[in-house]
């Protein structure tokens, strides 16, 4: 005679191997935990009629790296993408700093908030960049002469086209980014 499995058997049968699996590879997933975020900086307007607004500008291509407090040591930096979101995987518990060196212009620092990693994933508030002192920040939008954005990207895909604005000095004699 035979007997068919029921679902709670199958269930329990699931589970089980997953806890043998962790166990067997010595993996603890309630330690420890990712940071998941992005940088900002803000741009000051005048809109018609005479109206001060800011607009809040997500940058991509920013290294940004995590400072354990306890240990006195960085991790290893990341870019930021398109957007400005930046993803450390998963850190050592402890008690981080988000911070960034200079670079294309924006000055060094670092989140005002520290970053506590217990277990899961952290999600701190959007860090704002300032400009920085020796050097100036351009900043725009291109657009296709419809007003469309010329930028292109599937996340699924793995497609990331967008469209490079060279910027040169005033006598147009050198490309300076």
């Amino acid at each position: 005679m035979t007997r068919s499995i029921g679902r709670t058997e199958r269930v329990s049968a699931i589970f089980l191997a997953a806890v043998l699996l962790v166990s067997i590879s010595g993996c603890n997933p309630g330690k420890g935990g990712g940071v998941h975020g992005s940088v900002y900086t803000v741009v000051s307007r005048i809109v018609p009629p005479n109206v001060k607004t800011e607009l809040q500008i997500y940058l991509p291509d920013i290294e940004v790296f995590l400072h354990n407090v306890s240990k006195n040591t960085d991790s290893s930096p990341v870019k930021t993408d398109f957007f400005g979101r930046y993803m450390f995987p998963r850190q050592e518990p402890g008690k981080y700093e988000l911070r960034w060196k200079a670079q294309l212009g924006w000055a060094a620092g670092s989140h005002p908030d520290p970053i506590v990693i217990v277990s899961n994933t952290r999600f701190p508030t959007p860090a704002r960049l300032g400009a920085g002192q020796d050097r100036g920040v351009v900043s725009g939008r291109v657009a296709f002469s419809d007003g469309s954005s010329p930028w292109n990207s599937d996340e699924l895909f793995d497609v990331n086209d967008s469209a490079t604005v060279p910027v040169l000095n005033a006598s147009r004699t050198a490309t300076l980014a």
